[in-house]
């Protein structure tokens, strides 16, 4: 049972750190998209662009 907990506990914790190096560009690139008075000049725009371009 010792084994499990400790598999869940590092897995939970290799997930955290994971997340918290992508979510800060995840919750400003949607921001940036779906807000109407949240705007980034080019450098950063490519935030809230779609992948491949809009067709």
């Amino acid at each position: 049972m010792a084994f499990v907990t400790q598999l869940g506990l590092s897995l939970g914790l290799a997930g955290a750190a994971g997340l918290r190096a992508y979510l800060p560009l995840l919750v400003i690139g949607l921001l940036t998209r779906f807000s109407a008075t949240l705007a980034y000049r080019p450098p950063f725009k490519i935030l809230a662009s779609v992948p491949g371009g809009k067709k």
